[in-house]
C-alpha cells in the first residue's frame, strides 16, 4: 500500500452505460448504494436481451455477477446471481447446443473456470469445471470461428504481458494451449466479445499503456492460428460524447455491441471521507484470501 492511500478522498467508481440507436441517445445502468457495475457483456437467450456485469460488492470490497434483462427502453435492476469467496469480473457468456455457459474472470481464486446456466435460466448457475489451476488470468474471452472454440486469455507480469490461445474441446470442457504471445506493452488485454462486420472478425482489447482503463482499440482478428490482429481503431471515454456526466469520464475498459445496442463502461471520479478505509479494507481482505487459500 503507498503512503498516499492512507490520506486519499479519491473513490473512482465504475459504470455502464448503454445507447439504444433507435433513440440515439446515451443511457446509464444506475450504480445503487452496495454496488458498482463494470464489464457489461449483452447476451439473447431464450427470446430475450441480457446484459451481464460485473458487481462490485462494496461492502464487501469484492466482484459479483448480476444480470439485467433488457425491455425495449432499459435495462432492469442488475440482480446478483454469482456469488464466490474470492473476486468475480468479465462475466463472458456464449451457447454451446443449447446450453448457455460463461467463463467470468476469477483470476484471484488462481484459477480459469467454466460456469453452466441451470435449468435454462440465466438466474441460477452451477460451476461445472476448473479449466486450469494455479494461474492468474485475466479476461479470457472466447471465440467461434469455422465451428472451433478458441479462448483467448490474458496474463499480466512484471513489464512482460502474454497473450495465449487456447483451443476449447466443449465435449470434454478441456483446453489444449496452442500459442503464447509476448508482449512488450500492456495493450492487447480482451475488453468485451468479438464481433462480426461485413464478413471479418473484431475484438475490443484495452489500452493500458500508461494507465488502467486508458481507451479500447478494436483489432481486426486476420488469423486464429497462428493468431495475428491489426488494430483499425481507438475509442476513448471522450469521444463517445455522452453529455449526462457531472465530471469527464476518467477511462473505459470494456465494449459490447449488437445490433441494437451499444454498451461500454466508464470510469467516473469521485470523493468519501472514508476512501482510505474502503483501500485499507480491501487489501486486507485480499491478503486474507490469499493466506486462507495457502
Amino acid at each position: 500500500m503507498r503512503i498516499r492511500d492512507i490520506f486519499t478522498t479519491e473513490n473512482n467508481c465504475w459504470s455502464v452505460f448503454f445507447y439504444q440507436s433507435e433513440r440515439e441517445k446515451w443511457y446509464d445502468v444506475p450504480n445503487s448504494s452496495r454496488y458498482w457495475y463494470a464489464d457489461p457483456m449483452l447476451q439473447e437467450w431464450g427470446g430475450k436481451k441480457y446484459l451481464f456485469m460485473e458487481a462490485y460488492d462494496m461492502l464487501w470490497s469484492v466482484g459479483r455477477i448480476a444480470v439485467s434483462e433488457w425491455k425495449g427502453d432499459g435495462f432492469t435492476s442488475p440482480e446478483v446471481i454469482i456469488k464466490r469467496p474470492y473476486h468475480l469480473s468479465y462475466p463472458f457468456t456464449f451457447s454451446y447446443q443449447g446450453d448457455l455457459y460463461m467463463i467470468p474472470e476469477t483470476g484471484q481464486n488462481k484459477s480459469l473456470e467454466i460456469y453452466r446456466a441451470d435449468d435454462h435460466t440465466v438466474f441460477r448457475w452451477k460451476r461445472c469445471k476448473v479449466l486450469q489451476d494455479d494461474i492468474r488470468y485475466a479476461d479470457a474471452t472466447v471465440a467461434v470461428d469455422q465451428g472451433m472454440y478458441y479462448i483467448i486469455a490474458y496474463e499480466e507480469g512484471r513489464g512482460e504481458w502474454k497473450t495465449h490461445v487456447f483451443l476449447l474441446d466443449m465435449e470434454k470442457l478441456a483446453i489444449r494451449r496452442l500459442e503464447t504471445i509476448i508482449h512488450s506493452e500492456n495493450k492487447y488485454r480482451p475488453a468485451g466479445r468479438i464481433f462480426e462486420k461485413d464478413g471479418e472478425m473484431f475484438r475490443p482489447v484495452q489500452l493500458g499503456t500508461k494507465s488502467y482503463g486508458e481507451a479500447v482499440v478494436i483489432e481486426r482478428i486476420d488469423s486464429f492460428v497462428p493468431f495475428k490482429t491489426t488494430a483499425v481503431k481507438e475509442i476513448r471515454a471522450e469521444d463517445l460524447h455522452i453529455g449526462n456526466l457531472k465530471k469527464p469520464a476518467l477511462g473505459m475498459h470494456t465494449l459490447a455491441v449488437d445490433d441494437e445496442l451499444y454498451t461500454v463502461d466508464l470510469l467516473l471520479p469521485g470523493t468519501d471521507f472514508f476512501a482510505a478505509w474502503i483501500v485499507i479494507l480491501r487489501k486486507a481482505r485480499n491478503v486474507i484470501f490469499k493466506l486462507l487459500r495457502r
